[in-house]
């Protein structure tokens, strides 16, 4: 729930890697970098993208999450074995944050066992979680009404429930905009957004 911790640990993330987990080493069949929108679509752009590109630097990355305020709290990772793609993805993201030196510990289980640990709000300690992998299909990345994980209001939010005003003030606005010109204006504002929360 710390903005701050999240940005820090964008510094490990390396998309190709999630990449090649789920889909193989064909290029072809994969993009990366991407934002939070489809790839070449309207919505679209490489704001950001700085956060993704460049030598992954661990070390940095853990002295920017100590900056940060991370304090080696546990970090649960939930792992859908039944799943084979998302299973994949989950040991990706179990060993970055290893690598990035935060205290993983991996939940595994059936998909059915994983929702029902995923809908909790409790601590770590008292089964919560930190970090579950899941997917969202193309068509809902289009654009910031239908994407569930720009969806910042809260309690009313998709699992994980960040809480982001800002976001929520954009996304109507995107509503509210004459034209695709000036919603590609607002969706780059969004973006912008979105690696900052």
């Amino acid at each position: 729930d710390n903005p701050a911790i999240r940005r820090a640990l964008l510094g490990a993330l390396k998309q190709e890697d999630f990449m090649t987990a789920a889909f193989g080493e064909d290029r072809s069949a994969w993009k990366a970098p991407v934002g939070p929108f489809l790839s070449g679509t309207p919505m679209a752009s490489e704001i950001g993208f700085e956060a993704l590109t460049g030598p992954r630097d661990y070390d940095r990355v853990k002295r920017d999450l100590a900056a940060a305020g991370y304090r080696n709290e546990k970090v649960v990772v939930l792992q859908a074995n039944d799943f084979p793609l998302l299973k994949a993805l989950s040991e990706v993201s179990a060993d970055m944050l290893q690598r990035a030196g935060t205290n993983v510990e991996v939940v595994a289980g059936d998909w059915g066992t994983i929702v029902q640990r995923r809908a909790s709000k409790n601590p770590v300690e008292r089964g919560g979680w930190s970090v579950f992998v899941s997917g969202l299909g193309g068509a809902g990345t289009l654009d910031p009404v239908a994407h569930l994980g720009l969806r910042a209001h809260g309690e009313r939010a998709w699992f994980g429930w960040p809480n982001s005003p800002a976001l929520e003030t954009m996304r109507r606005e995107w509503l509210d905009a004459p034209d695709e010109a000036a919603q590609r204006q607002v969706a780059q504002r969004i973006q912008t957004q979105f690696w900052q929360d």
